[in-house]
């Protein structure tokens, strides 16, 4: 089966006429900026000056691109660069100017979950066995379904629940002797 492949997924979409929004906010601020320079300084040639600086950069950082990178990029690098310390020292000491002291608040927890009951462990350990043993249906599920299907078959009176399993086969196990048997284990 062919499944079409997206193409240029990196461009991003027009939103006013041939501009994105990115270059449209680029563009509108530029302009606010020259609007309020205008009215600020009256005209001067000073002011024009400004303008066409302010006009400049507004249309590098919208349209221009050096290695098809945008020209944001090449500002934000250019301050980055100037900014941080150019030479690095290593002090072969290992003087730790800041410690930072981490505090596990998990080890502070016991490992493991809570210790229960034997009772508690002797239900859920049925509980689970009457689950493995009928797939997740209980015998009353299990009769409902196949009265519902309209099937008559010997296979409901081969399944029973685990508390009537025990008297039919009559095991014999008192609960002291399997409470016993966990403690042991």
């Amino acid at each position: 089966m062919q499944y079409k492949v997206p193409q240029k997924i990196d461009l991003e979409d027009k939103i006013i006429g041939p501009l994105t929004l990115k270059q449209f906010i680029y563009l509108l601020g530029g302009g606010l900026i020259d609007y309020m320079i205008l009215s600020a300084t009256k005209s001067s040639f000073l002011g024009w000056m400004v303008i066409v600086l302010v006009s400049l950069l507004a249309l590098a950082f919208a349209f221009v691109q050096i290695e098809e990178q945008p020209f944001s990029y090449l500002v934000t690098n250019f301050f980055t660069y100037t900014l941080r310390p150019k030479l690095r020292l290593w002090d072969k000491r290992g003087k730790v100017e800041r410690a930072i002291n981490f505090t596990n608040k998990q080890a502070e927890k016991p490992i493991g979950p809570a210790m229960k009951r034997p009772e508690e462990v002797k239900s859920s350990l049925e509980a689970l066995s009457q689950v493995l043993d009928t797939h997740g249906w209980s015998p009353e599920q299990y009769k409902e379904e196949l009265q519902r299907y309209g099937i008559q078959s010997d296979l409901e009176e081969r399944i029973k629940s685990s508390t009537t399993a025990k008297k039919d086969l009559n095991l014999g196990r008192t609960e002291e002797a399997e409470v016993d048997l966990l403690h042991k284990a």
